[in-house]
This record gives structure tokens, sequence and C-alpha cells, in this order.
């Protein structure tokens, strides 16, 4: 196969293949009312640079490791994570195509998008390097 011929396969996985397809199922979150030092932790030990943040099984926010750099320098680093999260998250369902994931991913520069349910509900999270794994 020349190299054209393999962008054309990847063009049509992209295309076929939905968020579910390629987003991690064991989602690592945080809660409004835990601290930015608690995130940070989190963060460090799993090796990530963000989490949803999740109430009642619903997402309400996330944080990323910018949002924890600002609390440290700023020295808010023992507030709760309600203070600090973005509350207007861009997700995708499950049966997303990955095509407008990657769309999402190049206009906007996000390290991640929730995957959520009917209901709010995160079920998964998909980032730039679940997508790559996934077509390899």
């Amino acid at each position: 196969m020349d190299r054209y011929a393999d962008l054309t396969l990847v063009s049509e996985l992209i295309y076929q293949l939905k968020a579910r397809d390629a987003m991690r199922r064991d989602l690592i979150f945080c809660r409004p009312y835990d601290t930015m030092r608690d995130v940070q932790h989190v963060l460090k030990t799993n090796a990530i640079s963000g989490v949803p943040v999740v109430q009642h099984d619903v997402l309400v926010g996330i944080v990323s490791i910018e949002d924890i750099i600002k609390a440290l320098d700023l020295g808010y680093i023992g507030e709760r994570v309600e203070k600090w999260m973005t509350r207007e998250v861009m997700t995708v369902r499950p049966d997303t195509p990955l095509s407008q994931a990657v769309e999402v991913f190049e206009r906007y520069h996000f390290g991640r998008l929730p995957v959520v349910d009917a209901e709010a509900r995160p079920v998964g999270i998909i980032t730039p390097e679940d997508i790559v794994y996934r077509l390899m």
C-alpha cells in the first residue's frame, strides 16, 4: 500500500469508528467539594492532565493541570474544586463519530473530552492519544 492509500484507510476508519470505540472507560474523576490539592495528587498519581468533576453521577465541570498551576501560583491550592473548575464542558456522546471528536480537538486544543450519556452521566473520556492508539 502506498502512503495515500494508508491515509484513505485512516480517513475511512475515523468516520466509521465512534467515541465508544476509543474512549477509556476506567474514568478517574473528582467531586466539587474536593480540594485542588486533592486533584493535584490524583493527576500526579495517575499521570494525567485533567479530570471531570462529577456530582450525583452527573458531569458538572472539568479541572485541568492548568487550573491546578493557577491555584498553586495564587496560593489557593487548598480551595474547593467548585471554585476553579470549568463549568461549561464540551462533551461527546458514545455514538459520536471519531471524526467529530478530532474536529473538536483540532479547533479548541483540548486535552480531553468527557463522553456522557443522554442524562449527562460520564461513561468515559477520550484524548487525542486514545484516538491515535485506536487507529493503530
